[in-house]
């Protein structure tokens, strides 16, 4: 029997695991790269999105990783949005890597759930720190993914770890298997489709979500998959698919991947 249900963010704590793949850092940057974070400044069309899906029954399939992870708000540097979900990543594996963020906890337990804290003067230093080793802005509006990963590799090599980026493309499969294995990953968008989990309403034969779509550049985090299947007359009506994502607004929520071309690149990183 299809059951329904209202999506909630529960944050476990969590244990440590690689996603089982190993890849090196290219050693020379493409001759041209794209530059992600202008769709801070407004540049792009941006627009809010509002819809209602109609439906008989619904059922879902989803995979998350044990523990959310940040959702962190980049409220300082223009263009920092690569800056921002390097930040996340690093707070989420420093729950158990302790020395990633020196002298600093992001979160505590609560009747054995993991809460992430917000943004502190701590992670947005890291945040600054890390523009500046990304060289974000220097080039172009924004970071790109050679500067992306020799600044956080600086970083995590300077704290004594080590980082491995699996590149996955748009290889949603592999994405599911890394959340299943704690492993998140930094999806670079060229354009997007983004709704809030705070914008999500489910009724009894209907879900409202409220959201925004930009033809902008720009980089989140995901941590987990979610696929909504829609019924009416006891047919298949409509099947949308999501990457439930940090979206670097201070925000959590799902973006919608029905149509993969909106995504250029993505790395599924493991910091040891």
């Amino acid at each position: 029997m299809i059951k329904k249900f209202l999506l909630s963010s529960f944050a476990f704590l969590m244990l440590f695991m690689g996603c089982g793949f190993t890849y090196s850092i290219p050693n020379a940057s493409p001759s041209k790269e794209n530059y992600y974070g202008a769709w801070y400044n407004g540049a792009g069309q941006t627009e809010d999105v509002y819809q209602t899906i109609y439906f008989d029954e619904y059922e879902y399939t989803r995979e998350l990783i044990d523990i959310t992870c940040p959702a962190y708000d980049t409220i300082t540097q223009e263009n920092s949005c690569a800056p921002i979900a390097a930040t996340i990543v690093i707070a989420y594996y420093d729950v158990t890597l302790t020395n990633l963020i020196p002298d600093f906890e992001p979160g505590h337990t609560y009747n054995g759930i993991y809460y992430f804290a917000p943004i502190s003067y701590t992670t947005l230093d890291l945040k600054e720190h890390l523009y500046d080793l990304m060289g974000t802005n220097q080039s172009g509006a924004g970071t790109s993914v050679s500067q992306f990963k020799s600044g956080m590799t600086e970083y995590v090599n300077g704290q004594g770890y080590s980082i491995q980026y699996q590149s996955i493309g748009r290889n949603v499969s592999t994405a599911r298997s890394c959340f299943q294995n704690e492993t998140p990953v930094v999806l670079f968008l060229n354009s997007f489709e983004y709704y809030r989990s705070m914008g999500l309403v489910i009724n009894d034969d209907n879900i409202q979500m409220l959201g925004m779509k930009s033809s902008s550049m720009h980089v989140v985090v995901a941590y987990g998959y979610h696929e909504f299947r829609f019924y009416k007359n006891n047919q298949l009506t409509r099947t949308d698919k999501y990457y439930i994502v940090a979206f670097g607004n201070g925000t959590y929520g799902y973006l919608l991947i029905n149509d993969l071309s909106t995504i250029n690149e993505a790395y599924a990183i493991t910091i040891y």
